[in-house]
């Protein structure tokens, strides 16, 4: 009986360490893809679309006179690739969907939206993230 159980805990262990590990994986994945999207020519232009928004301008700069800790990026693909990798894959792909259509959200919508993916971060986490993207 005590044998079984044994088996049985090793296979759940097994299982769940390779659950995890596709995980890891699969996440790793998304979160290149996105960066190389980034590296484009058309990403880096609609990125620094956005981060030329005022309003996005107004919040990275309250940002950065926050204290990041120990938390240091060296550049903004590396920023981005630790934000993504902060979400899961269900929401990264929505994430996606929601930018496609952003013309058909409403305006408290885009606020779900943001106040969904900021509670994923630490204030120290946005400011170094803060830190890392360009300012005009």
């Amino acid at each position: 009986m005590r044998s079984i159980i044994a088996f049985v805990v090793v296979i759940l262990l097994i299982a769940g360490a390779g659950g995890w590990y596709a995980k890891k994986e699969v996440t790793k994945q998304a979160s290149n893809k996105v960066v190389a999207e980034l590296n484009t020519p058309s990403g880096q232009a609609e990125f620094h679309k956005i981060l030329q928004d005022p309003k996005v301008q107004g919040e990275l700069a309250q940002l950065r006179q926050s204290n990041s800790g120990n938390l240091h990026f060296d550049s903004e693909q590396q920023a981005v690739q630790y934000a993504m990798n902060k979400l899961s894959i269900k929401e990264t792909l929505q994430l996606a969907q929601d930018y496609l259509h952003r013309n058909s959200l409403t305006e408290q919508q885009k606020v779900q939206i943001e106040n969904e993916v900021l509670s994923k971060f630490t204030p120290q986490e946005l400011a170094a993230i803060a830190k890392a993207m360009p300012s005009n």
